[in-house]
């Protein structure tokens, strides 16, 4: 399930000589191929591959992007991320490819933080996420963790401190990788129950099932049930 990245950028240099040095720059995260090829004065062509990868600037627990504020919306990528001897499994999940960001709650109160997990063409891919207080990963003590599956984002509540630093990680279940878009809301969820049909129901077919469903929002307003 790793989100793979295919791009052709075409040449990046060429010379008429029997030695090339030249600078690919701004090389974006994820991992990549390089393609060298040799000619030689009858038209014989020789390639040469090899890959490398471009790791995320929050990829190690220590450095992890600070975020400011009671409301908070970030992006980043765990594409070509890993995970650091001693790392918890996030969620309880093995994952392999988390991201770090730090958020210090500015008041005390509720805190709902989500993950969604994307590939470039919009799939939404299972997240794992975590949040946890500790200065190193050794001391890490787990406040909540989601783990999401196929089609919905990675959602954590809790009744943050004020001057409280909590560490979020996000990875990706089954190795997925791809673009994050986090998001930090100073509330709790709304509750949802359904009515009807019951759990585990069993019908015959043909039927008409009716579908009733009760939303409440804690600290706020219900704007939508679908």
């Amino acid at each position: 399930h790793r989100d793979y990245r295919v791009y052709y950028l075409g040449l990046l240099a060429s010379v008429a000589a029997y030695q090339i040095n030249c600078v690919w720059a701004n090389v974006g995260v994820g991992f990549h191929s390089i393609e060298v090829q040799a000619t030689d004065n009858l038209g014989v062509t020789t390639y040469a591959y090899l890959a490398v990868a471009v790791r995320p600037p929050n990829d190690n627990f220590a450095d992890r992007i600070v975020l400011n504020g009671s409301q908070v919306a970030a992006n980043g990528t765990n594409d070509a991320a890993t995970k650091e001897p001693g790392e918890p499994d996030h969620a309880g999940d093995p994952g392999g490819h988390s991201v770090w960001w730090s958020w210090t709650a500015p008041a005390s109160g509720p805190a709902t933080i989500s993950a969604d997990l994307t590939s470039q063409w919009g799939y939404e891919y299972p997240a794992l996420l975590a949040v946890y207080t500790g200065s190193t990963l050794a001391t890490l003590n787990e406040v909540a963790s989601d783990a999401s599956d196929y089609g919905r984002a990675a959602q954590v509540s809790f009744t943050a401190t004020a001057g409280t630093a909590y560490n979020i990680a996000v990875d990706g279940r089954y190795g997925s990788s791809g673009v994050i878009a986090l998001q930090i809301v100073p509330t709790h969820p709304p509750v949802v129950n359904i009515i009807a049909p019951t759990n585990n129901a069993v019908f015959t077919t043909p039927v008409d099932i009716r579908i009733a469903a009760d939303a409440q929002d804690p600290d706020g307003t219900i704007s939508r049930v679908e």
